[in-house]
């Protein structure tokens, strides 16, 4: 006899097939179903959700919804096979007694029935053919609804225990589901007020840090505020009286401006990020804040850094003006005391126009220039009795001296310390008086 009890001819919604083995599986469009499974539909079905199975008689079962239903032998045939025909007396007894659809009247009578059919059967089979034949038929057909019953008992308890199993797992299911959901709720809470909480701080941590910074603000606003007006004042005093005391005192103030409009633009950036990160805690806290102070400091402390910033541009070109008249007046002065010589000429000092007097330095232009008949006199006449003539040259040029004991005697070397510039020392004496020649080591020394 073949398992295969059943095939899927159509179905509509989800069922599952649960096997002897306690495996599920859902269900398909010609799947088969085998002795000993239990065919039940889905949580999920509606109403309208069904399955038909072709059973191998040709007969069709339909399950609804959330039917479920056993599939055995007694839905394979409605008819019995040889083992499962009761024969024998004491197989029908058990059979009866197995039962609970007699009452206990009833069996004792059923089983005298059998005892005496029996009995009779045994006096005389032949004369009792037609009764026994009658008498057994109606046992028979007791004892198969006693069998048919039997069954369908048991099927039922199949199908309630398995009933209760997927009940079990289901509920067992839905409460872990629920203790999860719960967890996950009361973590979900947790870290709500949790993060309220460091938003809260957050907010007030930031808070606290702009009232610093717009305090430091303010402080170093009036700092540049004082250092742009003493730049202007001492500015303006410099540019009244241009001695070196006021001029310096100018340039202090005008440093002084500079360094407090730096210090402000500092403060101003540090202030403008710590706004901004306040801003953004109290947005995640849902909360609001007054910055209106610290937009107000910023807005003042710009306005005394660029205060700060003109003083000083002011002050620094007031100063830079009285320091280029100095230079001037110090090139005008030394442009008197200098005598220049170019084109290329041999020299002869002596004869130079006695009125080029109060010479300090001799430039030897562009060209080649030789100078001769230098002379102490020359030179006491030439820087009137100051006695000390600076001779500027280059390679082209070249001095002739009588260097002997009685007039000039070459002596050391000197650097000017603010030109860099080195110089042979040429010395002389007449009349006590000592007559000194600086010349540039450039220029050719001829020695007479």
């Amino acid at each position: 006899m073949s398992n295969i009890i059943a095939t899927v001819s159509g179905i509509d919604g989800i069922f599952y097939v649960k096997s002897p083995d306690g495996s599920l599986h859902e269900l398909s469009n010609g799947d088969t179903i085998h002795k000993g499974d239990i065919v039940l539909g889905g949580d999920t079905n509606s109403a309208s959700d069904s399955i038909i199975l072709l059973m191998q008689d040709g007969t069709d079962i339909v399950l609804n919804a959330n039917d479920k239903q056993l599939f055995d032998n007694s839905l394979a045939s409605n008819e019995f096979s040889i083992d499962e025909t009761i024969t024998q007396n004491e197989t029908i007894k058990d059979a009866i007694n197995q039962t609970d659809i007699f009452s206990e009247a009833d069996k004792v009578i059923i089983s005298d029935d059998i005892e005496t059919a029996s009995g009779d059967e045994a006096q005389s089979t032949t004369s009792s053919n037609s009764s026994f034949a009658q008498e057994f038929e109606k046992i028979s057909d007791d004892n198969i609804a006693v069998a048919a019953q039997l069954r369908d008992v048991n099927s039922k308890t199949i199908l309630s225990s398995d009933t209760q199993n997927i009940e079990n797992e289901n509920t067992t299911a839905a409460q872990t589901a629920v203790t999860q959901a719960n967890t996950a709720a009361q973590t979900a809470i947790d870290a709500a007020v949790a993060s309220e909480t460091i938003t809260d701080n957050a907010v007030a941590t930031q808070s606290i840090n702009v009232t610093n910074l717009t305090e430091a603000l303010e402080s170093v606003t009036t700092i540049a505020q004082d250092a742009a007006t003493q730049a202007q004042t001492s500015a303006t005093l410099a540019n009244e009286n241009p001695t070196p005391e006021n001029i310096a005192a100018a340039e202090t103030a005008a440093i002084a401006a500079q360094d407090a409009a730096t210090a402000v633009t500092n403060a101003v950036t540090t202030l403008s990020g710590a706004l901004v990160n306040l801003q953004a805690v109290a947005d995640a806290a849902n909360e609001s804040v007054d910055t209106t102070a610290a937009q107000t400091a910023v807005t003042q402390a710009n306005t005394a850094a660029q205060t700060a910033i003109d003083a000083a541009v002011a002050s620094e070109t007031i100063t830079e003006a009285l320091h280029d008249e100095e230079d001037d007046e110090e090139h005008d002065e030394d442009d008197n005391h200098v005598l220049l010589i170019s084109g290329d000429e041999n020299i002869d000092l002596s004869a130079l126009d006695k009125d080029a007097d109060d010479i300090e330095t001799i430039k030897l232009g562009e060209g080649e220039q030789h100078i001769t008949n230098i002379s102490l006199e020359d030179v006491i006449e030439l820087t009137e009795n100051e006695n000390i003539l600076r001779i500027e040259g280059d390679e082209d040029d070249t001095i002739s001296l009588n260097v002997n004991e009685d007039e000039w005697q070459l002596g050391d070397f000197k650097t000017d310390s603010e030109t860099g510039v080195t110089y042979q020392e040429v010395t002389g004496t007449v009349e006590d008086q000592t007559v000194t020649l600086e010349i540039n080591t450039d220029i050719q020394i001829d020695q007479n």
